[in-house]
């Protein structure tokens, strides 16, 4: 940073000037973060589309919630927990399997080699088996805990605060939605391997 350069404000500074009815400190964190909740809207439903759809939802909340948010706290965190609160409410309204549009498919994964069913690693790398896999795991607080978990790689701490469930409840969660998952991979893995 030059001499003549400022330091690039806290998002809690902006928060408080949008508080105080600042559009232009609000258009900031939006600049800021947008592509931020986008990205974790994306994890919970792999559809643009949707994701589009939930990042601006997280976003009038925040906006309409602006004067809820405490001095003491950080914004991205609560960003974050809107975003997947957002997500979550979206995933339970879903009530039929959400199908991956084969854009998303095309232009997010690379073409990948055939799976060997003999590592469950080389079923990892395959980002359609994975992506199929999540998008088929019910009940969607499944697939929410396991994204937060091994995706986004948050504690069971963290994960607890953010879906208001005591921490205890977590791992247990998690351990029947990694059983699950993994179960899934393999169906997908041998339709793969049936299919050819």
């Amino acid at each position: 940073m030059t001499a003549f350069e400022l330091p690039e404000e806290e998002d809690e500074a902006l928060v408080a000037r949008g508080q105080r009815g600042d559009h232009d400190a609000f258009g900031k964190l939006y600049t800021r973060h947008y592509s931020y909740s986008w990205g974790v809207a994306y994890r919970m439903v792999f559809h643009r589309n949707d994701a589009d759809d939930l990042a601006q939802t997280a976003w009038v909340k925040v906006y309409k919630g602006l004067h809820t948010f405490k001095p003491d706290a950080r914004f991205l965190p609560w960003l974050h927990q809107i975003t997947v609160h957002v997500g979550i409410d979206h995933c339970r309204r879903q009530r039929r399997r959400p199908e991956v549009p084969a854009a998303d498919v095309e232009a997010l994964s690379a073409p990948t080699p055939m799976i060997a069913r003999s590592s469950v690693a080389d079923a990892v790398a395959n980002e359609d088996v994975v992506r199929r896999a999540l998008l088929a795991l019910t009940p969607p607080h499944y697939r929410v805990v396991l994204v937060l978990a091994d995706m986004l790689d948050m504690s069971s701490a963290h994960i607890a605060e953010i879906l208001e469930m005591r921490a205890s409840q977590v791992d247990p969660i998690l351990n029947r939605a990694r059983k699950k998952f993994a179960a899934l991979v393999t169906r997908e893995l041998d339709d793969q391997i049936g299919g050819e």
